[in-house]
């Protein structure tokens, strides 16, 4: 790595150093956003009636075709959540399960699927991930 020496540069050489070395670092520091399941305020009954989860979807893998495709971390059902804004959420409310954009604005719906049909549903996904990237 090459050493900077400081005391030689000009004073609009180090302010230009330093626009960028805050630029690299907002870059680099991500924002976090809050993301609540659908059903989290709903009835215990509802709860307990349907099966739900939720998943902060890190990668795909295509060869599954069922919610295995989407690989991540799961999310609490009940209470909210710290996500990267811009993170893609998978949440299930029986066999309903929708994709989402997870926004500083709210929720953005990706796709929609049902269990055992999700093939769709894994391909919009995976577009939206590497639309992102």
């Amino acid at each position: 790595m090459k050493t900077l020496n400081l005391k030689e540069m000009s004073t609009e050489e180090l302010r230009e150093l330093l626009t960028a070395i805050q630029e690299e670092l907002k870059s680099r520091t991500q924002a976090h956003v809050v993301y609540t399941h659908n059903c989290a305020r709903k009835a215990e009954y509802h709860l307990r009636k349907y099966r739900h989860w939720a998943k902060l979807v890190q990668a795909i893998d295509p060869t599954q075709p069922n919610g295995y495709a989407f690989v991540g971390q799961f999310l609490p059902i009940e209470s909210e959540s710290l996500v990267p804004e811009n993170s893609i959420v998978v949440e299930a409310c029986g066999d309903e399960i929708t994709a989402y954009r997870i926004t500083q604005s709210g929720k953005i719906e990706v796709g929609r699927g049902k269990k055992g049909f999700l093939s769709e549903l894994i391909m919009k996904v995976q577009k939206e991930m590497e639309e992102k990237k």
